[in-house]
């Protein structure tokens, strides 16, 4: 999450003088792209099947549209066997210093963290004196950018090497808004700063230009709207690219937000994708998320396009090397709506639709021989950097890292791992596999062609269909049985589950044990059907590729080679990497509330050419005092245990409702329901409802109806089209309440009393008489006065129910909503009537009411009872 920033290149050439051979590289970082996302897989998926192609095979080649990358991947090689780490930003910091992911960064850590005893590896991210590979290209002549980390300067795009940058620190932020984005996370900041800067030769801070930062322009029908994140980024690439000189190699690492979440994209793009699907005889998608991914995909894909359309109007195609690559599988769970079809996993997962990526070379750099053919030699993410440096001809070893070895030993620090690269450039164009050596994926995770033992829980252990995700993935999570993101929500760095047992936590997330070891042959079987560990027939074989002298093999045996995997786990890198520091939000409240480095930061920041005013300097001094007070030790703990019952609260809503309803709980529901009509039937007057004594009960039937087309109305909008007003429950209850007062007035016209009689027949067609609508109006003034009034009254009462509903139950469930309706309808009621309470109509009308608020309050206090249990 450290690692995700858009790098574009550098302006001062320095080191050696540029050679002519020397490629220029286009480096191309998608984010959680689905392996069954990519328009080359779909194809080939339909062509091996000649002709006998499903329905939703079909209509899913029809929503994968990448024109653009499909045709680099015809004219370069795609990389079949292309492995990162299951999460995002440890790939990413293996493609930046060159370990595998287990020795430089395996977690997601919040970027404000801190470890105060650990000045080189007490932050997110890379640790501090590891050498990037933009400071190893900088040596070589090339011109340079990238993203690495944010605590300190060194952590910094800058520090790494690259001379200018565009972007932002977290693994997501807000298209529009370039906010932090609310995804279960709330940091020590609670979530109230932005997140996009920038650096050149001239200017290192925040994005401050009105028209990045706005999201005015959201709602625009245009197909590029410039207040769009990834818009922003495309316009500095080809900037970038046509402002170069070409006779120094160029380095320009283009790392996309797309196809993260929030699954945002222009109004346009969701046209383009249905014209797209309608063009290739496809039907119109049944599920928003899989539009949304589907038309963000393809804006990828046009962005890459305009990039290399821009290499060749430089004249600089011929000699670019482009490398496309994901930082992970898609990620399946809701609302990430990825597709890896038809491998098994997901992001956060050790199966191949976790760790398998898409992935390709392509680019005039590449030889003629090689282009369109398939690699199927092992590739992890890592091999860039050795990949890369040999192309520019400098040595990969980390001489900085050996160096800062000698002074973390003697302060008994974790040391620094060498870089783990295999240059795969030769394997590449040879078509030779370079990894045959075993190679570790995860800590719960060993590759060795063409095996992979993978062990413990696997999260998001599931194949999917052609179309995913579909209706039935919304239902399932509707039921709390996932697919629910394995990730729990992080509060102030501590991490709250999304249940409180492991049986609901395995089933919301989907999560498979491998226990002691699942073994997989993925070469014969790639979509991991097949667990081979405990098969007799293949003991023989295993027992061969036991350890031997001079060679590093390994038995996969149940027992054996889980010893293995704990003895390559003995080099995980795994630092103390602090917790969340409110000095990060002091910083960024400085920097205008935009997240940055936050240590030995003196000289960094460019000065702001705007001052504060006062206004301004208050909210933020205000702000800090409170970020401040909520991170002391004890509040801190009373606010994180706060935040954590809200969570359980959350989860426990479509729980009640799942779990139904007890025999108590329906009593009280049906004398909730007899209050109600009690009131109905004492208003009418007479069970016959004859005369106007029977309008009031026509006025209660009216409003149920119309509440009825409201509540299916908001469900269309919501469900189905996933628009319509974002209410809370205050201003649901009111929407709810508006019909009671319109239905008051219209029929308050026919109040038995105080109107009197000789008037009722005339009253019928007013508007045809304006001289008799007059007369009614000014003799009946203390009437239409009293309507108005309970319709106010109704209201405010309704406001006050609905209070109290929320105090009694902090998530009003549809039963809960019907309640407040009934009683809106009763107390309506009986002030339009106007009884006393000396009347034997509204005493009973009085005692219905009150029973139907007891029989509510009893129902959420037996419904809270129960869930607590």
């Amino acid at each position: 999450m450290a690692l995700l920033a858009f790098a574009t290149f550098a302006l001062v050439p320095l080191g050696v003088a540029a050679k002519a051979e020397k490629p220029h590289v286009l480096f191309i970082l998608a984010d959680d792209y689905g392996w069954g996302n990519l328009g080359v897989h779909r194809r080939e998926g339909v062509a091996a099947v000649s002709g006998r192609a499903s329905p939703e095979e079909l209509q899913g080649k029809a929503e994968v549209h990448t024109p653009h990358i499909d045709a680099l991947i015809d004219a370069g090689v795609l990389l079949d066997r292309h492995y990162a780490y299951k999460i995002c930003s440890p790939s990413r910091s293996s493609i930046q210093s060159g370990r595998l992911a287990v020795h430089v960064n395996s977690v997601n850590s919040p970027v404000t963290s801190q470890n105060y005893e650990d000045p080189v590896s007490g932050y997110a991210g890379i640790p501090r004196n590891m050498t990037g590979i933009a400071e190893k290209l900088r040596d070589a002549g090339y011109r340079t950018h990238r993203d690495a980390g944010m605590a300190t300067p060194e952590h910094s795009p800058r520090g790494r090497g690259y001379e200018t940058w565009y972007g932002y620190y977290q693994h997501a932020n807000d298209y529009w808004h370039k906010s932090k984005l609310g995804t279960g996370e709330v940091d020590a900041c609670l979530n109230h700063m932005k997140d996009l800067s920038m650096h050149n030769a001239t200017y290192c801070g925040p994005v401050r230009d009105a028209i990045s930062l706005s999201a005015a322009c959201e709602m625009d029908e245009e197909s590029d709207p410039g207040c769009y994140e990834e818009h922003l980024f495309k316009e500095r690439v080809l900037e970038i690219i046509q402002n170069h000189n070409v006779t120094s190699p160029l380095f320009l690492f283009y790392s996309f937000h797309l196809v993260h979440t929030p699954l945002q994209i222009p109004k346009a793009w969701l046209s383009k994708i249905d014209e797209v699907v309608k063009a290739a005889g496809g039907k119109a998608f049944d599920d928003q998320n899989r539009r949304l991914y589907s038309a963000m995909v393809l804006y990828m894909d046009a962005a890459v396009g305009a990039a290399v359309e821009a290499l060749k109007q430089k004249n600089m195609y011929d000699n670019t090397l482009i490398i496309f690559t994901s930082d992970n599988g898609g990620p399946i769970y809701e609302p990430g709506s990825a597709s890896n079809y038809p491998l098994r996993g997901s992001k956060t997962n050790d199966w191949e639709g976790g760790i398998r990526t898409n992935a390709f070379v392509s680019g005039g750099f590449v030889p003629v021989h090689r282009r369109g053919q398939k690699f199927e030699g092992i590739i992890n993410v890592a091999d860039w950097y050795g990949t890369l440096t040999e192309l520019a001809g400098v040595d990969m070893r980390d001489l900085k890292a050996e160096a800062a070895n000698v002074w973390l030993k003697e302060k008994g620090l974790p040391l620094l791992h060498p870089v783990d690269s295999v240059p795969q450039w030769q394997n590449i164009i040879n078509d030779q596999n370079g990894r045959k050596d075993a190679m570790h994926l995860s800590s719960q995770a060993l590759f060795m062609w063409p095996y992979k033992l993978v062990t413990g829980k696997q999260p998001l252990t599931a194949w999917l269909g052609p179309l995913y995700p579909n209706c039935s993935t919304v239902k399932s999570r509707a039921k709390l049985q996932g697919p629910q993101p394995p990730a729990p929500d992080s509060i102030f760095g501590q991490f709250t589950p999304w249940s409180g047992t492991g049986q609901e936590v395995a089933q919301q997330t989907w999560s498979f044990d491998c226990e002691a070891g699942c073994l997989m042959n993925v070469r014969d079987d790639p979509t991991e059907h097949k667990d081979l560990a405990k098969d007799p027939k293949y003991a023989a074989i295993l027992t061969q590729m036991q350890e031997t002298p001079g060679e590093r093999r390994y038995v996969f045996l149940e027992g054996i080679c889980e010893e293995t995997l704990k003895k390559m786990n003995q080099e995980l890198f795994t630092p103390d990497r602090g917790i969340d520091r409110v000095e990060a939000c002091d910083v960024a409240i400085e920097q205008d509330r935009t997240f940055g480095p936050f240590v030995d930061v003196e000289g960094f920041y460019s000065p702001n050419p705007k001052s504060k005013d006062l206004a301004q300097n208050f909210e933020d001094q205000m702000l800090s005092a409170t970020l401040h007070a909520l991170n002391e030790s004890e509040l801190k703990s009373f606010f994180v245990a706060s935040l954590k019952k809200e969570v359980v609260t959350r989860q426990s809503v479509v729980l009640r409702e799942k779990q139904g309803i007890s025999k108590p709980e329906w009593c009280c529901l049906f004398l909730g329901v007899i209050c109600a009509a009690t009131v109905t039937i004492a208003e009418s007057g007479s069970v016959g409802l004859s005369g106007a004594a029977s309008r009031s009960f026509w006025c209660g039937v009216c409003f149920c109806v119309t509440s009825l087309l409201l509540a299916g109305l908001d469900f269309v909008l919501k469900a189905k089209l996933g628009k319509g007003p974002k209410l809370n429950a205050l201003e649901t209850n009111l929407y709810n309440a508006l019909p009671v007062a319109l239905l008051a007035l219209v029929f308050g016209s026919f109040l038995p009393t105080p109107v009197p009689p000789s008037w009722m027949a005339r009253f019928g067609s007013p508007l045809t008489d304006l001289s008799v609508f007059l007369k009614v109006f000014s003799v009946n003034a203390p009437a239409y006065l009293w309507v108005v009034g309970s319709g106010v009254c109704a209201m405010v009462f309704n406001l006050f129910v609905t209070f109290m509903v929320v105090k009694l139950s902090p998530a009003t469930s549809s039963f809960a909503g019907n309640f407040n309706k009934s009683m809106s309808i009763a107390l309506s009621l009986f002030l339009l009537e106007g009884h006393r309470p000396t009347d034997a109509r509204g005493i009973i009308k009085l005692c219905a009411v009150f029973g139907n608020i007891a029989a509510f309050y009893v129902y959420n206090v037996l419904r809270k009872k129960r869930q607590q249990k």
